[in-house]
């Protein structure tokens, strides 16, 4: 069953909403990095939301895509770093989207319970990653939006209209310019468990921008590879 989208973007507003631009708790299993030397990863699902008129917009297919291959790509060109050594293989073209629910919905079970201890793997992973012979595999998620140019500047000129029109008494807060939120998790089949999980969120940057998806990966390991 393909995850319900909107259903899940609004989990995933009311998180941001709740955190900061930063880093969330690192949370690890007792197994240490160290020991994680052959990773293999899922491909990398992107929900990029594209804003047109206003503040509200639609998730972009065309802009998930190059937002897939971004990160995807520097996740290959840090994979010494980072122990990945390859990508899982699907065996069926609906094993893309299978893998894609499960692993939205193991991310949204670890936020709402804030840990990953006592959270099993679903059967379907699982068997994706004994089918492809790994102990360890790592799922990238990334999430955020973009505006169309010169959305922005509408924004704050409203803004700014809103406050001389009363005076100084209302000013509306100006909404971001855009957000990158990027999700990682790594699963341990052997003990069917989560190995690691962090997310990491920065607002006014865009998930578009190899500098801004480099750092997020970088501060997300900080702490557990380095």
């Amino acid at each position: 069953m393909v995850i319900n989208r909107l259903k899940f973007l609004c989990f995933l507003i009311t998180i941001l909403i709740l955190t900061s631009c930063t880093n969330s708790k690192l949370r690890t299993s007792i197994v240490p990095a160290y020991q994680l030397q052959d990773v293999k990863y899922f491909p990398v699902t992107s929900y990029i939301t594209y804003i047109k008129k206003g503040n509200r917009g639609e998730i972009n297919d065309e802009i998930s895509e190059q937002s897939e291959k971004l990160t995807e790509a520097i996740l290959k060109s840090n994979a010494l770093l980072y122990k990945v050594t390859g990508r899982i293989d699907y065996k069926f073209t609906d094993d893309k989207f299978i893998a894609n629910d499960a692993i939205w919905s193991l991310i949204e079970e670890v936020e709402f319970k804030n840990r990953i201890t006592s959270i099993e793997l679903p059967a379907t992973l699982r068997l994706m990653m004994n089918e492809n012979n790994t102990r360890f595999a790592m799922a990238i998620l990334v999430d955020g939006f973009v505006r169309k140019k010169g959305n922005y500047t509408g924004q704050v000129l409203l803004s700014i209209g809103v406050g001389i029109l009363t005076f100084g008494y209302i000013i509306p807060p100006l909404p971001p310019k855009s957000n990158s939120t990027l999700r990682i998790i790594i699963l341990d089949a052997e003990r069917n468990e989560i190995a690691f999980y962090r997310r990491n969120v920065r607002e006014d940057k865009s998930p578009l921008d190899p500098r801004v998806i480099e750092k997020q990966f970088n501060k997300i390991f900080k702490g557990y590879f380095y």
